[in-house]
């Protein structure tokens, strides 16, 4: 056999269907538009305006861990500039506080009985408070001068691997203490007793 041989392709009684199937009417293909289902990451989000009302807990709804691995990275990234800009708009309060409550609800199922999982979300729940609290002092300053009510070492036990985790918990450690330093011995301020102490 030569491969002229092979190359060659004999049909023999094939002319009946081949001019059948060559005259037959072409097929029309109906295009349909593409509509993608999932939600829009917010791995590039850097306002946290964007959170509202509850943008995180639907993200969790259709891809738990990632939306939850996005918010935390947006958190560490993001978080203290964009505070610093806005630290004496009235609203910023009530931002913070809806992200930091939408954060708790979604992570707290997901991350339950994992300790590495659970420290991460105890490190960027302090993140947010910390930057809760700045906006609060700059807008209370009376607040200042009382106790935080968080001790200063609550990220100890946190089960910590990397680098970069273990310097955002340094950070937190340092705001609490300067806080802690900055209060007077004054009443709690969730104390509802009243000494010439209150002010």
């Amino acid at each position: 056999k030569t491969i002229a041989a092979d190359l060659a392709i004999s049909l023999p009684h094939s002319k009946a269907y081949l001019t059948k199937v060559l005259q037959s009417a072409p097929v029309s293909n109906s295009v349909s538009s593409f509509k993608p289902s999932e939600t829009p990451r917010v791995e590039n989000q850097t306002d946290f305006y964007a959170f509202q009302p509850k943008k995180l807990c639907d993200g969790v709804r259709e891809d738990r861990y990632i939306a939850l691995a996005d918010f935390e990275s947006m958190v560490h990234q993001h978080l203290s500039e964009w505070v610093v800009g806005r630290l004496h708009n009235s609203d910023v309060l009530r931002v913070l506080a809806s992200c930091l409550d939408h954060y708790i609800t979604s992570a707290t199922d997901l991350y339950r009985g994992s300790p590495e999982d659970e420290s991460i979300k105890l490190l960027t729940i302090m993140e947010l408070w910390i930057s809760l609290d700045k906006a609060a002092v700059t807008q209370l300053p009376l607040l200042r001068e009382y106790s935080p009510e968080i001790p200063s070492d609550i990220i100890e036990p946190l089960l910590l691997r990397c680098s970069l985790h273990i310097e955002r918990a340094a950070a937190v450690e340092r705001y609490l203490r300067a806080r802690h330093t900055a209060a007077r011995h004054l009443p709690s301020i969730f104390s509802d007793t009243v000494s010439y102490d209150t002010l």
